[in-house]
């Protein structure tokens, strides 16, 4: 986290500074989603309570997720293209804290 840059001074609301956080930072992120294969294979972080919202499916895999050696939970999705996961991630925070 950067203690130069203060973003609490220019966000007006409680909505602002939660999105900032989830969009920007990655120190309360408890998740690792692994995605895509071999070359393409790339580990991104996520918020776990984010996940559990999103689906059932999420829901389970998080349920099952082993814990790795950073203690955070491990998901793994060899289908899933980094690109894809990383689009659906930011629409879906964007989203939620649209509706607060």
């Amino acid at each position: 986290m950067n203690l130069e840059y203060d973003w609490r001074e220019n966000s007006d609301s409680v909505k602002d500074r939660l999105r900032y956080i989830l969009l920007n930072d990655n120190t309360y992120q408890d998740v690792v989603i692994i995605v895509g294969c071999g070359s393409t294979e790339k580990r991104i972080k996520a918020h776990s309570n984010l996940l559990y919202t999103g689906s059932k499916v999420l829901e389970e895999m998080l349920e099952n997720a082993k814990l790795n050696n950073e203690g955070m939970k491990e998901i793994k999705m060899p289908d899933v293209r980094p690109e894809a996961l990383n689009f659906v991630l930011k629409v879906k925070i964007i989203f939620i804290y649209s509706l607060l």
